[in-house]
């Protein structure tokens, strides 16, 4: 019996090791794509022209840099560095490749509010947008990312 429950610990052990989690594919470093960004911003903000927000925002967009870990994402901008840490599962939304939990504590939060996630979408040519669950006009929502190869 003992050898018994020995051996499927064992291939347990060995089949969770080796499964591969949705984030698998995304993990690297990436960049956002200014100019489908912006035009994805003009689409979310009708009453901005491309041209204003090329000017406001385009040279604070190639300073941007986000980079995706098996447990996490790593985000630099305006100068600053924030690491989030996350738990990542397969999406149950519409179009979603992965959904990231945010690891909050749920002490953390208000009495009935779920915990946040974030969700990757894949767009054509490996492009990436990440959406968050909290909040419908996050402008980070309408970023485009793209893998530095």
């Amino acid at each position: 019996m003992k050898v018994m429950l020995s051996n499927l610990l064992f291939v347990f052990s060995i089949s969770t090791g080796f499964s591969q989690s949705c984030i698998q594919e995304y993990i690297g470093e990436y960049k956002v794509d200014t100019e489908k960004t912006i035009d994805a911003l003009v689409k979310a903000n009708p009453d901005k022209t491309k041209e204003d927000l090329s000017k406001e925002i385009s040279e604070f967009l190639q300073k941007v840099s986000m980079e995706i870990k098996s447990d996490g994402l790593k985000i630099t901008m305006m100068g600053r560095t924030n690491e989030i840490t996350v738990t990542p599962v397969a999406s149950k939304k519409d179009g979603g490749a992965c959904d990231l939990k945010l690891d909050v504590p749920l002490e953390q939060l208000p009495d009935g509010v779920d915990p946040p996630f974030l969700t990757i979408y894949q767009n054509e040519n490996n492009r990436l947008m990440i959406k968050s669950s909290v909040g419908t006009n996050n402008d980070m929502d309408n970023y485009i990312w793209t893998k530095i190869e």
